[in-house]
């Protein structure tokens, strides 16, 4: 059986051999200071003698003035060392009755009483954030852990009742979600965190893998970082970590007569291959694939990029239809192109310059022949000098 020595206990064993001139002298002064007040809980003291100052009235007086003033360490060490005013003859059913406690709270009824009632109920009243760990009688623990109020019966003995306060405690689980692991753990994955204190958890990834979120009761609490702080605990919490793989930017783009898919920042998580696939516009080709400025492949309308563990720059060129010009002796200019760069238009200039000059459209339909479109123009002589391209769509 687990007991507890009463804070006075120590004291008394001490003084009460002792039993001292000098040590009564101080107490009388001690007494005769002490403040009146009231107590419905003390007899009259005209019931009392002492047998060493039975004589000294204004003693006792002042003995019964620290009864109404509960200043209990005193008082428990007066009366264990015989120093106090003692029952008088024929009142044997008067009993002392010790009820004190730790820090952090208080009792009521509190403090060192002369007892003639059968009797008494005492409740505890612990501070904000704490709470009764047990209560002890006599020495002995009683297993009332928790429990705030207690009704006590007396036989004809003196009676120590002494309630011991406790921070509260509350239960904090954490556990991590993936690849990685989170410090403090606990036991089992639980911590005992004081009222109102606050716990800092720190998680480690695996290689490859970083801090998506904290939750706190199924709740998104912070996003990444490697450190989170629980503040203020006054209640049980459950805290996650969830781990993700890295994911690595693919900044995909087409060059013109032509498109890719997918494009844009493409995600891809590490480790993982991506495949993206080309489209030439209509009478195109694909010409370069080049990654991260370096020419990579040649032709060819898909392209993998195998075991991604960076960021990448991909771009794909794309070849325009080549235009055919043929000039005859009659000044007639035959100018052909495939038939397959369906939307490209056909667009004419005479003069080139450093200045951008406008170039003049020659617009669909044009004419097919042997799977080519073609224009045909006349000019009178001499021909001078003409130039086409073509427009893609």
């Amino acid at each position: 059986m687990r007991r507890f020595q009463n804070p006075v206990a120590a004291d008394v064993r001490r003084l009460k051999p002792q039993r001292k001139q000098s040590l009564l002298t101080s107490a009388a002064t001690v007494l005769k200071e002490a403040p009146m007040k009231t107590s419905n809980r003390l007899e009259s003291p005209s019931q009392f003698t002492s047998p060493r100052l039975g004589h000294e009235t204004s003693f006792r007086q002042a003995f019964w003035r620290l009864c109404r003033s509960q200043s209990t360490r005193l008082f428990a060490l007066l009366l264990a060392a015989g120093l106090a005013p003692c029952p008088a003859a024929g009142d044997d059913d008067t009993i002392v009755v010790s009820v004190l406690c730790s820090t952090n709270g208080h009792l009521s009824p509190q403090g060192v009483f002369v007892w003639a009632n059968t009797d008494m109920d005492v409740r505890a009243f612990p501070d904000l954030g704490y709470e009764v760990e047990d209560w002890y009688v006599d020495g002995a623990c009683a297993g009332w852990g928790g429990i705030l109020e207690q009704h006590f019966a007396f036989g004809d003995r003196d009676v120590d009742i002494y309630v011991q306060f406790q921070r509260i405690t509350n239960g904090v689980y954490v556990e991590s979600r993936g690849w990685g692991s989170v410090t403090p753990t606990g036991n089992m994955g639980w911590l005992q965190i004081g009222w109102n204190d606050d716990v800092t958890f720190t998680a480690t990834p695996d290689p490859h893998f970083h801090v998506e979120a904290w939750t706190v009761d199924d709740v998104v609490a912070q996003t990444g970082g490697s450190e989170f702080t629980l503040t203020d605990v006054q209640a049980v919490r459950r805290v996650k970590v969830w781990f993700a793989i890295d994911v690595y930017t693919i900044d995909a783009s087409a060059g013109s007569c032509g498109s890719l898919t997918p494009a844009g920042a493409v995600a891809v998580p590490y480790d993982d291959n991506q495949t993206f696939t080309a489209t030439p516009a209509a009478g195109s080709e694909v010409e370069v694939w080049w990654l991260d400025g370096q020419r990579v492949q040649t032709n060819g309308t898909t392209f993998c990029l195998f075991d991604v563990q960076t960021n990448h720059v991909l771009r794909v060129t794309f070849s325009a239809p080549v235009l055919s010009i043929l000039a005859t002796p009659t000044n007639t200019i035959v100018v052909s192109w495939p038939a397959s760069a369906e939307g490209w238009v056909l667009e004419q200039a005479n003069v080139l310059t450093s200045t951008p000059v406008p170039w003049a459209q020659i617009p669909p339909p044009y004419p097919s022949h042997d799977g080519r479109l073609c224009m045909t123009f006349t000019n009178a002589p001499p021909l001078g000098h003409h130039f086409f391209r073509l427009r893609g769509p």
